[in-house]
């Protein structure tokens, strides 16, 4: 028996298999991805282009020491788990890698079993504003806050940034 998670009571098991489902279940729009298969040839010689020329495909954090830790940022194919305690900032270092990404023009998707997609940009929206949640979520703003509102949804707006909650 696994230790329950949440308020709904499910395992990490049932959640791990339903996260597992959802990932299988994504598809890539890249012609490129449907072509796994190379001769060792070929795959040598993309591995001697990186060496020589150095990898230029990396997705910094942002976190100095972080990217440090990842030889440079996160690399795709690989999929790197952030696992912790409830309440310890797992969300929250996860949104503001996401947001880095995004900023820098790499198509992000940030998927939830927690949070609605709204709860998710007001987290966002929050934290680049330093408008407090709670404020957001009553709608009790101040001149200067809704003016920093207004301005961080129009650049937000226009970043690569997709979001899924989809249970």
């Amino acid at each position: 028996t696994g230790a329950a998670w949440m308020n709904n009571g499910r395992d990490s098991n049932a959640i791990r298999n339903d996260m597992i489902q959802r990932l299988t279940n994504v598809r890539t729009p890249n012609a490129k991805a449907d072509q796994h298969s190379m001769t060792a040839k070929e795959a040598l010689s993309t591995v001697y282009d990186n060496v020589t020329n150095g990898r230029s495909d990396f997705v910094t954090t942002g976190f100095i020491d972080l990217d440090k830790m990842f030889d440079g940022g996160l690399l795709a194919p690989d999929f790197t788990v952030i696992a912790g305690r409830p309440g310890k900032g797992k969300t929250s270092l996860l949104l503001s890698i996401a947001l880095n990404a995004a900023k820098v023009g790499k198509r992000v998707l940030f998927e939830s079993l927690e949070m609605s997609n709204e709860q998710v940009m007001t987290r966002l929206i929050s934290s680049e504003t330093g408008i407090p949640y709670g404020a957001l979520m009553k709608g009790k703003l101040t001149a200067a806050e809704w003016e920093k509102l207004n301005n961080v949804i129009e650049w937000m707006e226009k970043l690569p940034l997709h979001l899924n909650d989809l249970p």
